[in-house]
């Protein structure tokens, strides 16, 4: 398993018995990969955990100490420093350990197994602007350890050492493309209706992507939110809400209905429709993006029949839409 903090591989944790801690309070997300990794991540690839720690301190001056001890003589601590200024953050952070324990012996007795780490991390982080943040880190890793012997080894007096030190350095550039685009991933109509009521009126929301899908089809809609300001646009962009209100029904809800959130959805669904969806829908960000301009704003995929057809950014299309709910309301 390789551990990523901050998109620095941990060096630590070689030992399956004994690495140092990481606290819970400092975590701000977590992906856990288990297959398909890209090409940044190597070592060990029974599985990625990459965890990005929280990086918006107080104002002022900030210090944290943490210490742990356990069986075979374990000791592990840690401190940290950080300053915050303006627009400007600062944070050093050290920890340390040992134990008795630091390898699975090969026999009974836990001989010559003796194991030490140390590290230090310095960060510097600016935000810009509003929209541009800049990170820097300088990260030292060092390990040493003994080799645990076996019973013909200990009896020769044998002593293996064993020791590692890594130095790396990182620089992170963010910057906030728009921050009124909203991606939604939601499973049920219950939450569609509470994401399309909190995105219009005088939300500043400007865009939304609705991504959704049955058992072998979906569709992936970006539409642009009613509010104050493009209410009265013949161009906006008709969210996925306008166009088929049974979408945000609650009462349509089918808790049979495979959802993109859980893991028993892999059981009822075709296995590559959430990824199909997700690609096209990031191809048509990427149009946007990068000509600033698309002439479809989403699409409908069925894999059971192979066919793929685009929604056009076409005005009569949107009133025929329209004409065709409240005829279906009126019926019902």
């Amino acid at each position: 398993m390789q551990f990523v903090v901050n998109g620095l591989p941990l060096t630590e944790n070689r030992s399956p018995a004994f690495a140092p801690p990481l606290e819970s309070d400092d975590v701000e997300s977590m992906r856990v990969m288990t297959a398909g990794f890209p090409a940044e991540y190597g070592r060990k690839l029974g599985g990625v955990v990459e965890v990005t720690t929280t990086e918006n301190l107080a104002r002022g001056l900030h210090m944290a100490v943490g210490a742990e001890g356990g069986s075979f003589a374990t000791l592990t601590g840690d401190v940290a420093v950080g300053y915050t200024q303006g627009k400007n953050q600062f944070l050093l952070r050290g920890d340390g350990g040992l134990t008795d324990r630091y390898l699975d012996p090969p026999v009974i007795p836990n001989y010559t197994n003796h194991g030490s780490t140390g590290g230090f991390t310095i960060v510097y982080s600016r935000d810009l602007t509003d929209r541009d943040h800049l990170r820097m880190s300088f990260h030292r890793d060092a390990v040493r350890y003994l080799v645990p012997n076996e019973l013909v080894q200990q009896e020769a007096g044998q002593r293996q050492d064993a020791a590692n030190t890594e130095i790396s350095g990182q620089i992170d550039y963010d910057q906030v493309l728009s921050p009124t685009l909203l991606l939604s991933a939601e499973g049920t109509r219950a939450a569609r209706a509470i994401i399309a009521t909190s995105t219009s009126g005088f939300s500043a929301v400007g865009y939304l992507l609705d991504i959704g899908n049955s058992a072998s089809s979906g569709q992936f809609v970006l539409g642009e939110p009613q509010n104050a300001r493009n209410k009265r646009s013949r161009t906006r962009l008709r969210t996925v809400a306008e166009l088929f209100p049974e979408i945000v029904d609650p009462g349509l809800d089918d808790d049979n209905e495979p959802s993109c959130s859980a893991a028993a959805a892999l059981e009822r669904q075709e296995p590559f429709i959430n990824s199909t969806l997700a690609q096209h829908a990031l191809a048509l960000l990427a149009r946007l993006f990068r000509y600033g301009t698309i002439c479809y704003h989403g699409g409908f995929i069925n894999l059971s029949t192979g066919i793929g057809t685009r929604l056009p950014i076409d005005t009569s299309m949107w009133r025929r839409f329209r004409r065709r709910c409240k005829s279906e309301t009126i019926r019902a």
